[in-house]
């Protein structure tokens, strides 16, 4: 569980954290990840007060939106911040990548998939598995059940998250 805290942590430190959601960016997630539908989510400042009680220090974002997909185990859960910039997102993702590279106490190391659209990294933890990638100037966390883990990424991935 304290490496999962620490993947989150990193996730948002990597973005402005200024405390106010201040973008002009609306985030959307998409209602359901195939028959996942989104039942509770959690963004702005609500978003930083999470990150507080679960970090014990203050992480904010330009702009972030946790999503709770299924039912109430709060299991299948997807991540999604806004950078100002695609090289900034960019950045944020190797960083992360670069941190959890050979794995750590609940996850293995992780393993890198390019598709067409850019590289895709997979862990496993906590009995769950994880796949974080970026898309535009996003940066995307999709944590889910295994047995549901391959469908709902492929679906979870056409889903247009902005500009």
């Amino acid at each position: 569980m304290r490496n999962f805290i620490f993947l989150i942590t990193v996730f948002f430190c990597f973005v402005n954290c200024n405390g106010k959601d201040t973008s002009p960016v609306q985030l959307k997630l998409p209602e359901k990840v195939l028959s996942l539908r989104l039942i509770n989510t959690v963004q702005g400042k609500a978003a930083n007060k999470f990150m507080y009680r679960m970090h014990g220090k203050m992480t904010g974002t330009h702009a972030s939106i946790i999503g709770y997909y299924g039912n109430s185990d709060n299991k299948n859960v997807l991540y999604l911040s806004s950078f100002k910039s695609l090289e900034s997102a960019e950045k944020a993702l190797i960083k992360m990548a670069s941190k959890i590279k050979y794995g750590s106490a609940g996850f293995i190391p992780i393993t890198a998939e390019q598709t067409k659209e850019g590289l895709v990294y997979r862990t496993n933890g906590m009995g769950l598995k994880h796949f974080f990638y970026r898309s535009g100037k996003f940066l995307i966390w999709w944590q889910t059940e295994p047995d549901k883990a391959e469908t709902t990424f492929k679906d979870l991935y056409t889903f247009k998250f902005g500009e």
